[in-house]
């Protein structure tokens, strides 16, 4: 109760006073949820998306937005502008999306460690991912992927309805993002597969059809998408294109220094203020641990390898699309930290053992580990700050 009360605070501490609007796409993300409203459209073209003045939100104006979502988010906000059209008041219906999810990941993580001291641990774990009270408390479609993320959560801990959590999970993270599908659609093939082919788990199709159905229906925008223009996704090239001679003419290993080193200063809540090589120990801090612990614990690790497995795919896919379409127009705001976001509660959840074994070895060592989770966050930077004040 104490994590939920301080993240409720942080975030409605965000979407109160975070100046609007915020730098993580959130106009374009308030443009979009008036669209939707105006003209409901579960298979629309992104390409035909304008953006709304700053000031007001029923104004627009001819700029072109590049959201390229699936329209869900978007509809469901959009049932607040027919009561007021206060941006506020669009930020404070994503606090409580954000707390819907830490609330559901909490249930189901602590029901899956069960009776002992390690659910303190993983309780201040999974509210630790950086970007969190940033993004719950503003208008941003994120908050609805977390919800998608902790409903596979749930499933993959056993705590509800398996098979059918697991393909609501997928639908819902299908029709918010592509990269939440991606992520968590590894993590349950992974999970679920791996039992099977290893002789582990009888092979049953009541337990699979519901999961490749809910992958399927996540599947439909994209490829509703693909048949209309050829392409999974609208990349919106008038504005992230680069000319030629304006491109930096690197090698796919320069560009590797600067997908990863961007990709580091932009884990901290507190963006490009921290050293390069501080934020990727940080940013790397968790993996490990979470790598220790699916070690350490193997029931854990039924939970953690498949997250990390699908952290490392999602990491691969994502440097090669952001390498794709530097060569392609010059697009160099591919790396983003905060699309990890969906596989946080599986990480947190296998770090948790990782520090009990850290705790075992030298107790030192795991307080600084827990520290290590905790600089980067929101209260973390903040303590930080003053102290180099």
């Amino acid at each position: 109760m104490v994590v939920l009360v301080v993240f409720a605070a942080l975030t409605t501490m965000v979407a109160l006073r975070m100046p609007y609007p915020s730098t993580f796409d959130e106009l374009p993300h308030v443009s979009v949820v008036r669209a939707q409203y105006e003209h409901p459209a579960p298979f629309a073209d992104a390409s035909t998306y304008r953006m709304v003045s700053r000031d007001d939100l029923a104004r627009w104006t001819t700029a072109s937005n590049y959201i390229n979502h699936p329209p869900l988010y978007y509809m469901m906000i959009g049932q607040m502008l027919r009561v007021t059209s206060d941006v506020y008041a669009l930020r404070l219906a994503n606090v409580v999306l954000a707390l819907v999810a830490l609330a559901i990941g909490l249930w189901a993580g602590v029901r899956y460690l069960g009776a002992g001291g390690d659910r303190t641990v993983f309780v201040i774990l999974i509210a630790c991912f950086p970007k969190a009270p940033l993004i719950g408390g503003i208008v941003n479609n994120d908050n609805l992927a977390n919800i998608a993320a902790v409903i596979v959560f749930v499933g993959l801990t056993g705590a509800g309805g398996g098979a059918w959590l697991l393909g609501i999970g997928l639908a819902l993270a299908g029709w918010t993002k592509l990269t939440a599908l991606v992520s968590l659609g590894t993590a349950v093939i992974i999970a679920r597969g791996w039992p099977l082919m290893r002789g582990r788990r009888a092979w049953r199709f009541a337990d699979l059809w519901p999961i490749a159905l809910g992958g399927g229906v996540g599947a439909l925008p994209y490829l509703a998408n693909y048949a209309r223009t050829g392409h999974l996704l609208y990349v919106n090239e008038a504005l992230y294109g680069v000319p030629l001679a304006d491109r930096p003419q690197i090698y796919i290993q320069d560009y590797a220094v600067f997908f990863f080193a961007t990709l580091a200063d932009k884990w901290p809540a507190a963006e490009f203020q921290l050293p390069v090589v501080f934020s990727a120990i940080l940013a790397l801090a968790p993996v490990a641990l979470a790598a220790l612990g699916s070690r350490a614990d193997r029931r854990i690790g039924a939970i953690g390898w498949p997250f990390l497995a699908a952290f490392g795919v999602t990491l691969v896919i994502h440097f090669w699309f952001g390498w794709s379409a530097f060569q392609r127009i010059g697009d160099q705001s591919i790396a983003q930290s905060r699309y990890y976001a969906v596989l946080w509660p599986g990480i947190a959840l296998a770090a948790t053992p990782g520090i009990r074994a850290l705790a075992q070895w030298w107790r030192p060592l795991a307080v600084l580990a827990m520290l290590m989770i905790l600089i980067p966050t929101v209260p973390g930077g903040a303590i930080t700050a003053l102290l180099l004040r």
